[in-house]
């Protein structure tokens, strides 16, 4: 398998240009040669990145580029730190490593390093790099660049990264040169003459990624990474701690609505609260400035009744206090809080372990949650098989020792529900035949340094079984494949962060979630669309990814809301669903259906079935006069500098600020227009004699030069749109023999069952509606005397389009009658139903409707009663109009 990448995505390109505007304007090229004051202390001189951009002139771009993204614009660079936000399985890595081979060909900038601040998160950067090597190998034309972990044992390569001349990419954990006493890299070393080694690195001024930030925010590492001397940080995560020179979101709400990620459900496994029962669930065991304390859930007795609650507790601390005189605490004293073993003892004799729960019936819970799993992933695989894809499940489980100790809990009931489940099942029996239970499972734990103890603590130093640390962190490709058994990963915190797969399907959180790991971090293991066999990625399959939790779907659903509102407020919001009733159903018999409505079920399919080519013979001429009559409509505004004064002013209320003045100064030839026909060609790929002969009449080519930013992205934006408009326009297609077989609806339908409407004029039950408007449409015509029949066209019916595949709404069979309501003939129509003039649909969509209508002409050139077309549903149901 090798993972295909697509180089023309557009929200990633958008990220990779918000970095390379920021420098719009340097004038440097790199030098291959260093000037004499980076000579270096081993004898050979440095190749550093150079960047020849005053402050001010970086902040400007950076405020345009802020404006250009519709963000508030900064008024300082806060120390050459700049923040990309790209929500979790939107493909952060390959845009940043694209970025980088970018700022090479465009700035001529060779060193860079990538800082991680975990294991899992650096091999995940290195196994991409892996991946994408060949694929941007082809991109940049062969461009030679080299990447390595930096490996204190092995001083060579920073020797090598100083002063190469080639693209050098060196990823570093924060731990790597964090400990300026300890770390190999901060001091002195005979194989560097006796100097420093990071002293080959702060020669070359690096571009600093910082993969995942906010795990790196101690002061201790803002001055270890300040040793570094990069020239600049450029910031990346879903989840930012804080944003420093914010230049691109691309935000959970944005990523949900386009489906750019998996939807999320969350399946609830919850027992019922028991006042009367002993309630104590440790939830965190951690140190503080008064010293080791425990957070633990119990029950407070209020005024309006006993609720659940977290409080915090030291040695000596009485739960019967904490719980407002709740009696069935007495003799909850805390006589010992244990950070070593992460274990709290009572007076009573009561110990229980960090994530372990009294009072509740844990083992019930834990054992129905991984049954649920099972589940959940046996119903997926058989569904998405077909498509080539191989389904895994995640379990976060509450410690280590419950799946691979002597009494390994969690471990003996997986292996004993897949066997349950997997023989209760002919169909799950006869896909899963050839597993055993042994085989599908396999767990990466945090390893303690002597090898000999499994740890419960994410930080704590990665090893497990050399086989199954590479499968899991290295070899993504090996564990997608069918040829690989293993199918559910089991990890305790180490797999918390940096590491993910696009098949993950289903997590399953053994481990308490009520503690304090964030729901966006807990999803995001599984979020990414999935790819097949080949590694290519797969949007027609049902992109769910369930949650298979411990607590009410309403509880996450609130604190995966309120997380989105702490970061975004409350418009970036988008909560997971709550599980909802699946129904299946199939093609109705032939003795169930009346003889007309199958009749017109087969008639309507004769002319549906039928596919096409298409041809496009793009017409140059017609191309380059649209495109300079829209260019001669572009206007710019001129750039002018803004001088503003302003008095600061204290008062009893606080700081006000006041403006004294204000004035403007117009730049005119004071800017710099660079290669603006290179920057057109690549962003179009239209060659650059056609952008002469474009503009060599236009009539507004002056603009050029009062706003050359602005100016070259509307050229831009008007080539790219007339280019596509032409396409469809000139588009022609043409029937062929092959055709969408009768016998593919045979196969058996799934949908939720407040998506579905029940249907009589069909030879389905069931009309599968994605919005009220289509869920009315159906009623309605299902209710209509002159529908004969219907159907909801199936998700593999396509057209295929230059711009994307196609797949229209409805079939119907017609009576068309005349004004005495006399029957003339049959139609047989195809509708597609939009909310709102069409209009003011995406450019994409709209060109789509406009491929399909010229593929029906087509594929119904034979049949005058056949059509299609699109009807606007905001207004209800006419079918007069409809039909029309």
């Amino acid at each position: 398998m090798e993972f295909e990448f697509d180089p023309n995505i557009d929200y990633q390109l958008e990220a990779i240009d918000s970095v390379l505007n920021l420098f719009s304007g340097d004038r440097s090229q790199g030098n291959s040669i260093a000037s004499s004051k980076n000579q270096s202390v081993v004898g050979y001189r440095s190749v550093p990145n150079e960047l020849n951009l005053s402050d001010k002139e970086i902040l400007n771009n950076l405020k345009e580029v802020q404006q250009e993204n519709e963000l508030d614009p900064d008024d300082s660079l806060e120390g050459m730190n700049f923040t990309i936000e790209m929500e979790t399985g939107t493909g952060k890595t390959y845009t940043y490593l694209r970025t980088l081979l970018e700022l090479n060909k465009e700035y001529g900038m060779r060193k860079f390093i990538i800082v991680v601040p975990s294991v899992a998160i650096k091999e995940g950067v290195l196994k991409t790099l892996r991946q994408t090597r060949s694929h941007f190998q082809n991109l940049y034309e062969n461009t030679i660049y080299r990447f390595y972990e930096y490996d204190s044992s092995d001083l060579s390569k920073l020797k090598q990264f100083s002063r190469s001349n080639e693209i050098e990419i060196m990823v570093m954990t924060i731990q790597s040169f964090r400990d300026e006493d300890r770390n190999v890299i901060n001091n002195p070393n005979d194989r560097t003459n006796g100097k420093k080694p990071i002293q080959l690195i702060q020669e070359t001024n690096p571009v600093v990624v910082l993969d995942e930030p906010q795990n790196m925010e101690t002061d201790n590492s803002k001055e270890a990474l300040a040793r570094l001397n990069p020239l600049f940080k450029l910031r990346y995560s879903a989840t930012h701690r804080n944003y420093y020179n914010l230049l691109y979101r691309l935000g959970p709400a944005e990523a949900y609505q386009r489906d750019l990620v998996k939807k999320v459900d969350v399946l609830s496994v919850v027992e019922d609260d028991d006042h009367n029962n002993v309630l104590v669930k440790v939830v965190e065991i951690d140190r503080s400035s008064r010293g080791i304390r425990a957070e633990l859930e119990i029950y407070k007795d209020y005024s309006n009744g006993v609720k659940r609650k977290t409080t915090k507790v030291y040695q000596g601390d009485d739960l019967y206090e904490k719980s407002n005189g709740l009696e069935e605490y007495r003799g909850f004293e805390v006589s010992d809080i244990d950070l070593r073993y992460n274990t709290i003892t009572f007076e009573n004799g009561v110990s229980l372990d960090e994530g372990d729960v009294q009072g509740l019936n844990r083992e019930k819970l834990m054992e129905t949650q991984i049954e649920k799993t099972i589940e959940e992933h046996f119903r997926k695989q058989e569904k998405l098989e077909d498509y080539g894809i191989k389904v895994l499940s995640l379990f976060f489980i509450d410690k280590v020792s419950n799946y691979i100790g002597d009494e390994a809990f969690i471990r003996e009931t997986f292996e004993e529900k897949f066997n349950e489940l997997k023989n209760r099942d002919a169909s799950y029996a006869e896909r899963f035949e050839n597993y055993n239970a042994e085989e599908v499972h396999d767990g990466y734990f945090a390893k303690k340094d002597n090898g000999e103890y499994y740890s419960d603590n994410s930080t704590s130093y990665m090893r497990n079984d050399k086989d199954t640390y590479d499968l899991i962190m290295k070899n993504k490709e090996r564990l997608l494949s069918f040829d690989e058994s293993t199918q559910f990963i089991f990890s305790h915190s180490a797999l918390r962060e940096g590491w993910d797969n696009p098949n993950v399907f289903n997590i399953c959180t053994l481990n308490e979630s009520y503690s304090k790991v964030k729901k966006r971090q807990e999803i995001g293991r599984g979020v990414r669309i999935p790819v097949n066999q080949d590694g290519k990625r797969i949007f027609e399959s049902e992109n769910i990814l369930t949650v298979i939790a411990n607590e009410s779907y309403q509880d996450f659903a609130s604190k995966l809301q309120t997380e989105y509102e702490e970061e975004y407020g409350s418009e970036e919001s988008a909560p997971p669903t709550p599980p909802r009733d699946r129904v299946e159903y199939g093609l109705k018999d032939k003795s169930e259906v009346d003889d007309d409505v199958w009749d017109d079920f087969e008639e309507l399919w004769n002319r549906l079935s039928k596919k096409s080519r298409y041809e496009v013979d793009f017409d140059t001429q017609k191309f380059q006069e649209k495109c300079i009559n829209r260019i001669n409509d572009i206007e710019v505004e001129e750039i002018r500098l803004r001088i503003q004064r302003g008095t600061i002013e204290h008062s009893d209320e606080g700081i006000d600020s006041r403006q004294l003045g204000e004035g403007q100064r117009d730049l005119g030839n004071e800017l710099t227009i660079r290669n603006f026909l290179e920057r057109i060609s690549d962003q179009t790929q239209i060659t650059k004699a056609t952008i002469v002969g474009i503009l060599e009449d236009v009539e507004n080519l002056d603009l050029l030069f009062e706003n050359p930013h602005q100016y070259v992205n509307s050229i831009i934006d008007v080539l790219n749109r007339v280019k596509k408009e032409i396409i469809v326009e000139d588009i022609e297609y043409y029937e062929v023999e092959d055709s969408y077989s009768v016998s593919d609806f045979e196969d058996e339908r799934e949908g939720y069952r407040d998506n579905l409407v029940e249907v009589d004029k069909s030879v389905y039950s069931y009309v599968e509606t994605d919005s009220q408007g289509e869920e009315e449409f159906a009623e309605r015509l299902d209710s209509d005397a002159r529908i004969k029949f219907l159907i909801k066209l199936p998700r593999w019916y396509k057209i295929d389009t230059p711009v994307g595949m196609y797949n229209p709404d409805w079939g119907l069979a017609v009576e068309d009658r005349d004004e005495h309501q006399e029957i003339e003939k049959k139609l047989y129509l195809v509708r597609e139903t939009k909310k709102g003039d069409l209009e003011n649909l995406r450019p994409s969509e709209h060109n789509k409707i406009k491929c399909a209508k010229k593929h029906y002409i087509e594929i119904f050139s034979d049949h005058d009663d056949s059509n299609y077309d699109v009807y606007n549903v905001q207004g209800g149901v006419n079918v007069e109009e409809l039909i029309n």
